[in-house]
């Protein structure tokens, strides 16, 4: 057992320089254009749901050659929506932590970047619609304040030495903040999809 134990640490030692090399670590922040909308209009439909707001987080970039993976943590705040049903509106406004993972290419002698991946995310707020449910006799399970999504991602960023500029589009594959299921067969999952332009900053 100690033998086994001594030779994962070898590998561990001797294989953690080799992993971290060729890795950028770096942090990103800029403004989001959010869209909110539905998977279905069974029962609500969006009056009003884009709005301006500002992200920030962290970055790391592996290298394989031309390509690298890319992986993200990010907060993202001004997410606005409304939700109406029989003239009864209900604002909401949400958080979100975003964990976006890549892959891509480097072109134009790696100056710029293409790279499209999945972005999981879970959102955050306060704001009641379980009551605004139950005010119009709609109170049905689900999850109202926060809860888990699903999405996908396609950017592109060009580099300046330390410096990037990149512009991303993620949009919505499942899961939200919110989800009403009033029959087996009908599901409604909200979400919001960002438009994010940011400039980041390698540490190293």
């Amino acid at each position: 057992m100690k033998k086994t134990v001594v030779f994962l640490a070898i590998i561990l030692m001797t294989g953690l320089p080799a992993i971290a090399q060729n890795i950028s670590f770096g942090l990103r922040a800029g403004a989001n254009y959010s869209y909110y909308h539905l998977s279905n209009r069974y029962v609500f439909h969006e009056t009003d749901g884009a709005g301006i707001g500002f992200h920030g987080g962290v970055f790391a970039i592996k290298n394989f050659g031309v390509y690298f993976a890319q992986a993200d943590a990010n907060f993202i705040y001004g997410m606005k929506g409304t939700v109406s049903f029989r003239g009864d509106e209900s604002e909401i406004s949400k958080l979100a932590v975003t964990i976006p993972m890549s892959l891509g290419r480097y072109l134009l002698s790696d100056q710029m970047r293409l790279y499209a991946g999945l972005v999981p995310a879970y959102y955050f707020g306060a704001d009641d619609i379980q009551s605004f449910l139950q005010n119009n006799h709609l109170n049905a399970p689900g999850s109202y304040g926060g809860g888990p999504g699903l999405g996908y991602l396609i950017g592109s960023g060009v580099l300046f030495s330390k410096l990037s500029v990149d512009i991303r589009y993620e949009g919505n594959i499942l899961g939200g903040f919110f989800s009403v299921s009033r029959d087996p067969s009908i599901l409604t999952n909200h979400r919001f999809s960002h438009l994010l332009v940011s400039l980041g900053f390698r540490l190293n």
